[in-house]
């Protein structure tokens, strides 16, 4: 719901590098309930996800905030994985293509995942984009059902714009996961309803093994009521706020009592003088109203905590917030019926992630709750 604070899920420590930048690292896990852990234990006990497409980790660091241990992120931005890196500095980072099935293979097998997650390139479907039949980053998806077909990972998310949805290379994907045993639920989601004081909506698909069945779509549904967050919920001491917007005419001014419109890759751009910003019949206010958001709100705005990690330059930032997966989309915390505790899901998970998905040691299957 609407928050009177800027997003912040606990502190996140810092160790020096050899260059004397401070690292940003996890705060500790816990684990609550009866079956308590030793704190050297929690890491090793936590469920395992990895990030495919994870650019700077914004999608990562809401499945850590959710509970999960981000164990691999694969990105081919050199720019991004640094930033992940540091975001998720107990990761490993694979420099590949999903493009390269094998290698992914191979990689996702050794990384044992519980839940992994997929956020393809959305230029090729997205109205802010060309639209282009043609792109082949719109075959990524579909490379990527490719890969869960052999690695059989229990949960796999996937996100992307809402045309994606109606898109052929989503249909192929779909096929290639059902063959493969997976039952499939979708449902757009908007983060102003979650905290984000941005109109970010996007679709959501929840590929499930047999055993990890859950109402993901009734769960969206009910999220989708929730108030939504405005800037001045964020940034109660703004009035108004710039936003670039595309075309000639587009509105640029808005009022603080509004979302912000999506942010894109060039979110960082703000006229560098007043006087040269020419007035749209739409605006809510004027230039003078309106100060330049710096890098970290930006990020808030996309729902990152206040200690993730950025590059320092403005431009590098912004394209990494835009093209991010907003944080707390990914809160969605998914646990295990009956009292099933992580030790034992980690125990097993061999057996799980494989040919038995779904049942522990004595053959019970166990459901995943969705709480978004």
């Amino acid at each position: 719901g609407a928050s009177s604070t800027p997003l912040d899920w606990g502190p996140r420590h810092t160790t020096p590098t050899h260059g004397g930048a401070a690292r940003p690292q996890p705060a500790p896990a816990t684990v609550t309930g009866s079956n308590t852990v030793p704190p050297k234990a929690v890491r090793r006990l936590r469920l395992r996800c990895c990030d495919l497409f994870c650019g700077g980790g914004g999608s990562s660091i809401g499945w850590e905030a959710a509970g999960f241990n981000v164990v691999l992120g694969i990105d081919t931005n050199p720019k991004a994985r640094r930033c992940f890196g540091m975001n998720h500095p107990s990761a490993d980072v694979l420099d590949t293509s999903i493009a390269n099935t094998a290698a992914c293979v191979t990689a996702l097998r050794k990384a044992n995942l519980h839940l992994a997650t997929v956020s393809a390139p959305c230029q090729g479907f997205s109205s802010a984009g060309h639209q282009r039949a043609d792109d082949p980053r719109n075959n990524l998806t579909y490379a990527a059902a490719l890969i869960f077909s052999q690695v059989r990972t229990p949960v796999v998310v996937f996100e992307n714009v809402p045309q994606a949805a109606d898109s052929k290379q989503w249909a192929a994907a779909v096929a290639v996961l059902q063959s493969a045993g997976y039952t499939i639920a979708g449902a757009t989601l908007d983060a102003c309803n979650f905290g984000c004081a941005q109109r970010r909506v996007r679709f959501f698909a929840v590929a499930t093994q047999p055993g990890y069945d859950f109402d993901f779509e009734s769960a969206a549904k009910s999220a989708s009521s929730r108030p939504r967050t405005r800037v001045r919920d964020v940034f109660p001491d703004r009035s108004h706020f710039y936003h670039f917007g595309r075309g000639r005419n587009d509105k640029c001014i808005y009022s603080a009592s509004h979302e912000s419109p999506p942010l894109r890759c060039n979110c960082g751009y703000y006229p560098r003088r007043a006087g040269a910003y020419r007035a749209r019949p739409s605006d809510d206010g004027t230039i003078d109203q309106c100060s330049s958001f710096s890098r970290r709100e930006l990020a808030t705005l996309q729902g990152w905590p206040a200690a993730s990690w950025l590059p320092h330059n403005r431009g590098d930032a912004a394209r990494i917030i835009g093209n991010s997966v907003a944080p707390p989309d990914r809160v969605a915390s998914i646990k295990t019926r009956p009292a099933l505790t992580k030790a034992s899901l980690f125990a097993n998970s061999s057996r799980q992630c494989g040919a038995q998905a779904g049942k522990t040691n004595n053959g019970r299957h166990h459901h995943v709750d969705i709480t978004v």
